[in-house]
């Protein structure tokens, strides 16, 4: 099954979409722990990554992707977003459609673990200014 995510993530990268987006459904509905691969469950989050970038121009769809991705990630005991660098990038975007509910959780995600690298610090320092603005 991993190869199902890897191929998705390669054709998704290729701008493949219409061939990425059925492989990375078909991994995120996946009975990853089921199947005898636990150790491999993140691989939801990282196909979900990927339909999240599709939706990077679509608020709508980012938001109930992103909406999916939570609770899908939590029924297989995974807290949607783990890996740092999709939480940089996906709090980028929300900052960028407004999304303030999601810019909260990632935001919170990542001062949750101190950044130590400068970027990620004016990262965070953004969504801060964005969360205090009105809304």
């Amino acid at each position: 099954m991993n190869h199902l995510v890897r191929a998705g993530i390669a054709f998704n990268r290729a701008a493949q979409i219409e061939t990425a987006e059925p492989l990375l459904r078909q991994a995120i509905a996946f009975d990853w722990a089921g199947q005898g691969l636990p150790n491999d469950k993140h691989m939801v989050e990282w196909a979900f990554f990927q339909l999240l970038l599709n939706a990077r121009h679509d608020t709508d769809r980012f938001a109930r992707l992103f909406d999916e991705a939570v609770s899908r990630c939590a029924e297989v005991d995974r807290d949607y977003t783990v890996i740092h660098p999709h939480q940089e990038e996906l709090l980028e975007i929300a900052i960028g459609m407004g999304h303030r509910l999601i810019v909260e959780r990632l935001a919170g995600k990542i001062a949750d673990r101190r950044p130590a690298k400068k970027p990620t610090r004016e990262l965070l320092a953004r969504a801060k200014e964005f969360l205090g603005g009105p809304g």
